[in-house]
């Protein structure tokens, strides 16, 4: 249990998306030890979406690994090809296998209609009790992203304000020592 308030307090203490992607899923990977977990997001343009991976952890792996954000998109698998993951975002509801190993899919949607799931894998289908604690940690995580997107963006026009903006400016811009 000290575990995983620990994990919460570490999730809350971050303000970048990025991270608070890799510390959701090293959270879920730390309390139940999966064979996988992994963030997917939907990203293109309607009618040619793909999923990228924001973040991945696999058992015996010590740092998660994600797609980079600038993929190019033809390079990431199609909506169509995961129709599990598509079932999940569409329905708002877990969706989970009961093969040997089980998948459950849990449906992230933030505020600003970022569609995604969290994606685990383990040896056995998860019990009602290791769902409902995956869906507090998740409340919590999108419940902390309502949050910084409450202050980071312009209430009326919700483009990121000038903070925010410029942090993402210096994170995307190349940094060049010559």
């Amino acid at each position: 249990m000290t575990q995983l308030v620990d994990n919460l307090a570490d999730l809350t203490a971050l303000r970048d998306r990025d991270a608070l992607d890799i510390a959701l899923v090293s959270a879920v990977h730390d309390m139940l030890q999966p064979n996988s977990t992994a963030i997917c997001r939907v990203v293109g343009d309607a009618g040619s979406e793909r999923w990228r991976t924001c973040a991945q952890l696999l058992q015996g792996q010590s740092q998660p690994t994600c797609d980079s954000a600038w993929a190019d998109l033809d390079s990431l698998p199609p909506l169509s090809d995961k129709p599990l993951r598509q079932q999940a975002t569409k329905t708002h509801q877990i969706v989970q296998t009961e093969d040997t190993p089980s998948l459950a899919l849990f449906p992230l949607k933030g505020n600003l209609d970022s569609i995604g799931v969290l994606e685990i894998t383990t040896e056995q289908p998860l019990t009602a009790e290791l769902k409902r604690l995956v869906s507090g940690v998740l409340r919590l995580y999108l419940n902390f992203q309502a949050l910084l997107d409450y202050g980071e963006r312009d209430a009326l026009t919700e483009l990121l304000n000038r903070k925010t903006f410029d942090g993402a400016f210096l994170k995307a811009t190349p940094v060049s020592y010559t």
